[in-house]
């Protein structure tokens, strides 16, 4: 039955590079993880708050949740980029939209700290995707935290002090994992690159090798008939 499923999902990445390969399967494990996340927070919201299935909460948790069945399929029919994509935009906007949303029904202390979860998305998008676009969403996520910073400090819900503290803090940590991020995945690709260079020698090495190999069995073979030739003279003679 596992075999089944892993050929289902993952059948088109058999001949791809290994980093693809496991680039598929954490996709695949993201969206069992937030898919079913997503599904709870859709029955708690309808269901245990009474919000109904009409909510636009709730609206916009199918959104997600069609997004992330989305990224399932890009990801099936091999398309691993445009896949996380569809995981990443989605979690991104969530965070970001809790986070306008309750500005001035929440307690700040409480509402700050969900900008924490912009973090692992960074992160995931590291394994995810390549240098540009986690250039991308650490910028975006800048962006987006001084957009909200000086909405909230306009608005009064954050004093000028508490504002320029959350922007300051926010974005260093952002600039520093951003940073991070973009130096591990250039680190990882060169030396991905020079695996592939020393494979490359070593295969041409090898090629060399056997070619000599070819040529010492082919002058053995000949230097083995000369002499069965020259054994058969020299017994003629006798």
């Amino acid at each position: 039955m596992l075999n089944r499923i892993n050929s289902f999902l993952f059948s088109r990445y058999d001949h791809r590079d290994y980093r693809e390969q496991q680039k598929a399967r954490v996709i695949a494990i993201l969206f069992a993880v937030l898919a079913g996340g997503m599904l709870a927070l859709i029955f708690l919201f309808a269901i245990q708050q009474g919000k109904g299935f009409s909510h636009v909460t709730v609206l916009a948790l199918y959104g997600i949740e069609v997004m992330l069945v989305a990224s399932l399929v890009f990801m099936i029919y091999g398309n691993n980029l445009l896949a996380s994509h569809f995981v990443l935009v989605p979690t991104n906007l969530a965070v970001w939209f809790i986070l306008f949303a309750n500005a001035g029904r929440q307690d700040p202390i409480l509402l700050m700290n969900t900008v924490q979860y912009a973090y692992p998305i960074i992160a995931i998008a590291t394994i995810l995707t390549n240098r540009f676009w986690v250039t991308f969403y650490t910028l975006a996520n800048i962006a987006l935290t001084i957009m909200f910073s000086l909405l909230a400090q306009r608005s009064g819900y954050l004093s000028d002090i508490q504002a320029i503290d959350f922007r300051t803090d926010s974005i260093t940590s952002l600039v520093i994992l951003g940073v991070a991020c973009f130096t591990v995945l250039r680190i990882n690709i060169r030396a991905h690159r020079m695996v592939e260079e020393s494979l490359q020698e070593s295969n041409r090495k090898s090629e060399h090798i056997r070619n000599i190999l070819d040529k010492t069995n082919e002058t053995a073979m000949k230097l083995a008939a000369s002499t069965e030739e020259m054994a058969s003279t020299a017994s003629s003679f006798a």
